[in-house]
């Protein structure tokens, strides 16, 4: 027994202490994939102050605005952050991106988040970090949304905004009753405080700023306070409190006041008129740069380089340029799926090893390499068990869809035992303005050695390039 207890002690180190380290030694982006991207239910309510409610698969807190997509920190696991992008047909989608730290490759929460026109700021706990007391600020790159540094931050924060020049940061007390001194911090742009004022409330789950204003939310009170930091203190000049629950994020998109809560586990938009009455009229600018998008760069050069990053090996690269082309307002014409760290081949290994997606001289093409193991593969025409017959077969097909085509296209082909590699098939020849995107499945029918008769389906995310 005691042989027995130390294999498992060993063996449960093993895989949560040494395995994390080994994988990011092999790759540094392990455990960092976002998930693929999938519609959000948008509902349309115009009588409401709020016209339009985004639901979410799971608890915002915190909101941000980058000029081309909102990011929310997840508060249940998995954790890490949601991606919600308004796309070019009017539909709205979303993926969850973990955000790892790099010691023990923990997937980590976050409380918080601003975009300063450069780059993301999110507040964690320190002991993430192995800082055991207090709160951190977590930078993150714009492209690949890894950690690129930390910077100590005051206790108890729970929102921040960038508000051009300065970051203002606020604090959540632990309970309505808790008693601690709320504080409303200035901080400059390299994070350190310069001032700390009196807030309008104890519950800050949410910072915007909207170019002049400085919208709070609090998740006591349930209140959205718009605040004016112009003075020599901050004074409230509006404030809102309806039948909307657990408020945990506000952004301004340059043209809206968005509102999230983990009460229903959704972001709203606030109404146009809604807006202008609460703020005398006036309908704010973007402001400094929380809202605008990167500027577009016209060099050829540039765009170039960006495309040829696009279809790199280093999924950072490809990250990185798939962000710039977008902010630029040109089209992603490639995408890439890699397993990072795949399985060595065996007869029992079933895996898609790589698959990309292409618009090129004009075709949509798309290649791939997936493996189906000898034990899934079987020339019998079928298998007879008792009263089941049942026919035996492993095949997969690729399927692209996109709004501007007038149906799906899909290709199936009968599998082969091992590696089955294509390369640059046509799907559309005279690829017209749209999004697309192209989906893998492999279905097997076959009979195990000891269990019979089995159905084994593997279905793939999807790949998506545009044309502009």
């Amino acid at each position: 027994m005691s042989i027995i207890g130390a294999t498992v002690v060993v063996g449960g180190y093993y895989w949560i202490k040494i395995r994390p380290r080994l994988k990011l030694m092999e790759n540094p982006y392990w455990g960092s994939e976002p998930s693929r991207a999938k519609s959000l239910d948008a509902q349309a309510n115009p009588g409401s102050e709020f016209d339009l409610k985004l639901a979410l698969p799971g608890g915002p807190y915190g909101l941000a605005w980058d000029g081309r997509r909102f990011l929310t920190c997840k508060r249940d696991d998995p954790w890490g952050l949601l991606e919600i992008t308004p796309e070019d047909d009017g539909d709205w989608t979303t993926r969850q991106i973990p955000v790892v730290e790099a010691t023990y490759a923990q997937r980590i929460s976050l409380d918080g988040i601003t975009w300063n026109g450069t780059e993301f700021v999110a507040i964690a706990n320190g002991s993430w970090f192995q800082q055991n007391d207090g709160i951190v600020f977590v930078v993150l790159d714009p492209a690949t949304l890894r950690i690129t540094k930390t910077v100590p931050a005051p206790q108890r924060l729970g929102a921040i905004v960038w508000d051009g020049a300065r970051y203002w940061a606020a604090t959540r007390n632990n309970t309505r009753d808790s008693g601690e001194t709320p504080r409303l911090y200035e901080l400059d742009a390299e994070l350190e405080v310069v001032a700390e004022h009196a807030p309008p409330s104890i519950g800050c789950q949410g910072l915007a700023w909207d170019g002049r204003y400085l919208w709070w939310v609090d998740v006591f009170s349930d209140a959205i306070s718009i605040v004016d930091v112009s003075g020599d203190r901050p004074e409230v000049v509006h404030s809102w409190s309806g039948p909307l629950e657990y408020l945990s994020g506000v952004a301004w998109d340059g043209r809206a006041i968005w509102i999230a809560d983990y009460g229903e586990n959704a972001i709203r938009r606030l109404k146009g008129p809604t807006l202008a009455a609460w703020i005398g009229g006036r309908v704010p600018s973007a402001g400094g740069q929380v809202s605008q998008p990167v500027p577009i760069v016209s060099d050829p050069a540039d765009v170039a380089a960006l495309r040829k990053d696009l279809r790199s090996d280093d999924w950072a690269k490809r990250m990185h340029a798939r962000f710039a082309l977008r902010e630029r307002g040109l089209g992603v014409d490639y995408d890439r799926r890699q397993e990072s760290s795949p399985e060595p081949d065996s007869p029992s290994k079933i895996d898609l090893d790589d698959f990309s997606l292409e618009i090129r001289d004009d075709k949509l093409v798309a290649s791939w390499d997936a493996w189906i193991g000898d034990d899934y593969i079987s020339g019998t025409s079928e298998s007879t068990s008792g009263a089941v017959t049942m026919p035996l077969f492993a095949r997969y097909s690729v399927t692209v869809r996109s709004g501007a085509l007038s149906s799906e296209i899909e290709k199936e082909y009968v599998a082969r035992a091992g590696r089955n590699a294509e390369r640059d098939v046509v799907f559309v020849d005279g690829v017209k303005p749209g999004t697309y995107s192209a989906s893998f499945f492999i279905h097997v029918q076959y009979v195990d050695k000891t269990e019979g008769a089995k159905i084994l389906n593997l279905n793939e995310a999807s790949l998506e390039v545009e044309q502009k």
